[in-house]
């Protein structure tokens, strides 16, 4: 029997059917009762089974004596089927069908019709279910998923990980169902993080930091890069495997041996506020803070910085570890400029025109499996091969952030907080 989180919603209604109409004659009693009997919650793929068993109680009680109803089951919507149309109830007032699921949409609702034994219609019931499809974006308000707020997808373990609520999951058997990470239940989590050799780091709004070395199975406590200040501290991790550690009033600082030891990053850039850093060939460090404008250079290891001066107002900067540098700035909508000497000269590459504007916190270009994943807040999703040629992957104006799991699903969160978009492509597992 397959692990599923189940999301089923009962709701009773009394409706005008439009061939067979509400007995004017029949008198509800308090104890009357119509209603499906099922676990409080279902989530499938489409096209499976809710349940070959699926129980609908239909209940009245005349002289001590349970009455008998005909239930008519039919789905209106998603596109499923069932196995029994119609059944007269037994004598403890139950009907039996089953369901399957459909792929016309991910919310699927069944319907059971109640009438006497006159014909006359008396009352329906609704049962609601979830069939998450392949090649189609899924709307889930589920908890905890709904509220992601940082991921790490261990590609060569095979396993994600994600915060929502302050706590860490782990990805289940199947890519929407998520388990607690018992072992980390007593740290309220802030944001998680990998290294290029899958050291996976966390951060706790306590300002500790914490790395599994084995793919999230132990955890130990690193050093703390603000040891005086008992609250949540901001990290990126650069392309170098070093940690890049923020916090407001404090100096940026470096830890090049995994949390064990940290240095003062030096410079200008700790006015810049929370960003990136990427290693370039030639070894300098390129580093754009979260604040407009401020995207430095340093060649002496992070000792010294200059600024470079960007097009536009830039708010993100993303190089390939090469020569080649790119920043995200603020115009009229939203530019990606390119620079191959190091930002001396820039040279617009794209540009898309967002509803409404915001800074990313996480990184915002993705290269997986060959391919470039940008999300532009307010706008939506960007996808390139080559960082040259540009498409629109899904425009979405409610969009803030991008995760992509360890098979390649796609989640996207909504401005809201409280509600992702999956989207399991067939060429992923």
């Amino acid at each position: 029997m397959k692990n599923y989180l189940l999301i089923i919603s009962s709701m009773l209604v009394l409706l005008a059917s439009c061939d067979r109409y509400f007995d004017p004659g029949y008198e509800y009693l308090e104890n009357d009762q119509f209603h499906f009997s099922q676990p409080a919650s279902t989530v499938f793929f489409a096209g499976e089974a809710v349940s070959d068993s699926i129980l609908f109680n239909a209940r009245s009680y005349i002289n001590g004596r349970i009455k008998e109803f005909t239930v008519e089951f039919d789905v209106i919507s998603g596109g499923g089927s069932v196995t029994k149309a119609s059944a007269v109830t037994d004598p403890s007032g139950n009907v039996y069908t089953g369901w399957k699921l459909g792929y016309t949409s991910f919310q699927q609702r069944l319907r059971a019709s109640v009438f006497d034994q006159n014909g006359y219609y008396l009352s329906s019931s609704y049962l609601t279910a979830y069939g998450f499809r392949n090649n189609a974006w899924d709307t889930c308000s589920f908890t905890p998923d709904g509220s992601i707020e940082s991921m790490v997808s261990d590609r060569a373990a095979g396993v994600t990980f994600m915060i929502s609520g302050g706590k860490v999951y782990k990805q289940g058997v199947n890519y929407f169902s998520w388990e607690k990470v018992m072992a980390l239940s007593s740290y309220s989590a802030f944001a998680i993080d990998m290294d290029g050799n899958n050291v996976i780091f966390l951060t706790t709004w306590q300002g500790e930091v914490l790395k599994s070395t084995d793919h999230g199975a132990t955890w130990n406590m690193c050093t703390r890069p603000y040891p005086e200040d008992p609250y949540y501290v901001y990290t990126t991790i650069s392309n170098d495997n070093s940690i890049w550690a923020f916090k407001w009033n404090y100096p940026t600082k470096i830890s090049s041996d995994g949390g064990i030891t940290w240095r003062d990053a030096g410079g200008p850039i700790s006015a810049g506020g929370v960003g990136d850093a990427y290693r370039m060939a030639d070894g300098s460090i390129i580093f754009h803070g979260g604040n407009c404008c401020s995207l430095f250079r340093s060649t002496d290891n992070g000792a010294s910085w200059y600024h470079i001066i960007t097009p536009g107002y830039s708010t993100k900067v993303y190089a390939d570890g090469l020569n080649t540098i790119y920043v995200v700035t603020q115009e009229i909508g939203i530019a990606f400029y390119k620079s191959e000497d190091f930002g001396a000269t820039f040279k617009k590459i794209h540009s898309v025109y967002p509803n409404w504007g915001t800074t990313r916190k996480h990184k915002m270009f993705q290269l997986i499996n060959g391919s470039y994943w940008i999300l532009v807040p307010g706008y939506g999703i960007v996808k390139s091969k080559d960082l040259v040629s540009f498409e629109d992957y899904w425009v979405n104006n409610n969009l803030t952030d991008l995760f992509i799991d360890h098979n390649g699903v796609i989640i996207a969160r909504d401005w809201d907080n409280k509600t992702v978009y999956y989207r399991k492509n067939s060429a992923t597992k």
